[in-house]
């Protein structure tokens, strides 16, 4: 009866090991598959280590990244749940949920998880910039600024913090501390189009043209098809007189999108300041049909008409500029439109 009782207890030693090891070779594999970005495959090897070992909390974890990748939130958002009542003294497990509701703009629920987060580890840089971001998202442009301060005296080189910074003190129009932190965000190595976009406006929101015109363009070396950097580049550009230059710009923004009433107008105005009137009032009458709420446009366009001679159209739309309360529009009706 010992003896029997012995090998009893040998098979269920055996069978317990087989299944751990089982359940770990589907993990491992899992883990491969997802490190060749084949989620669904991933998550199918995750699954099978989950049925022979229900308490693999890293198999959980996982198959919330590979499902999160396949655009299944709840799904994600349920193993993370799990995970994390497994091992509930891990933060990362909360800054990952809390990530997951980053990414499907679920803000307050992942600003909720990155504070369990931060409470577990109260050193954890990544989670108090992570919670900034959310916060900017969700205009809270103070706190967003405030905690990501904290994620920079935690970790100096943490350039995204930088970013959101810079981004939130814009927003606030404190545009040279915006361009303080964008420095700073480029210099520790955030070197994509945005940042040197954003840094662009701030610069040229405090007149610095010629700098703000270099932003510009670096911004396009990052990226050829980034429209709104052809847009900034030119209106800068309007404002440093280099017409020529800007009608390009607006050109390439108006192939991209021909409803754009703005990169009309502007274009427009360029054409104006270069005498060609013809072209300028075809662009401006484009933007007015586009927009017709853009009152200021009738001002211009009046101005170019007068300049060939049209000079009943061009107090037309003198008259209908100060209507719409362009006060400007006045002299130019006392001179002309007599």
């Amino acid at each position: 009866m010992k003896k029997y009782r012995f090998l009893l207890l040998i098979f269920l030693i055996t069978a317990f090991s087989t299944y751990a090891q089982n359940s770990k070779s589907y993990y491992l594999k899992g883990r491969s598959q997802l490190l060749l970005e084949k989620d669904s495959i991933a998550a199918s090897y995750f699954t099978m280590a989950i049925a022979l070992k229900p308490d693999f909390e890293n198999a959980y974890r996982y198959r919330a990244e590979a499902r999160s990748h396949l655009d299944n939130y709840d799904g994600a958002y349920d193993d993370y749940s799990k995970s994390i009542k497994l091992d509930p003294k891990n933060p990362e497990l909360f800054y990952e949920r809390g990530e997951l509701s980053s990414m499907y703009a679920k803000y307050d629920e992942a600003i909720t998880d990155y504070n369990k987060a931060i409470v577990l580890n109260p050193k954890y840089a990544l989670a108090y910039n992570a919670k900034g971001d959310a916060e900017f998202e969700l205009n809270d442009y103070h706190k967003s600024i405030a905690d990501n301060t904290r994620a920079t005296e935690l970790k100096p080189i943490l350039s995204d913090a930088y970013y959101y910074m810079g981004f939130a003190e814009y927003e606030l129009k404190d545009f040279n501390t915006a361009i303080l932190d964008y420095d700073k965000s480029i210099k520790y190595s955030f070197l994509d189009s945005l940042c040197f976009y954003n840094r662009a406006n701030a610069l040229d929101s405090i007149q610095q043209y010629e700098k703000a015109l270099k932003d510009f363009t670096t911004a396009l070396t990052y990226s050829t098809q980034y429209f709104d950097a052809f847009f900034g580049r030119g209106f800068t550009e309007i404002k440093l007189a280099k017409y020529d230059s800007a009608i390009r710009d607006f050109n390439i923004v108006i192939v991209d999108d021909s409803t754009n009433s703005e990169a009309f107008y502007y274009r427009g105005l360029a054409e104006y300041n270069e005498k060609k009137y013809s072209s300028a009032i075809s662009d401006i009458s484009a933007a007015i049909k586009l927009n017709p709420n853009m009152h200021g446009a009738f001002l211009e366009r009046g101005a170019a008409k007068h300049f060939i001679e049209d000079n009943t159209g061009a107090c037309e739309d003198l008259k209908k500029a100060f209507q719409f309360g362009i006060p400007e529009a006045k002299a130019d009706m006392d001179k002309w439109c007599k």
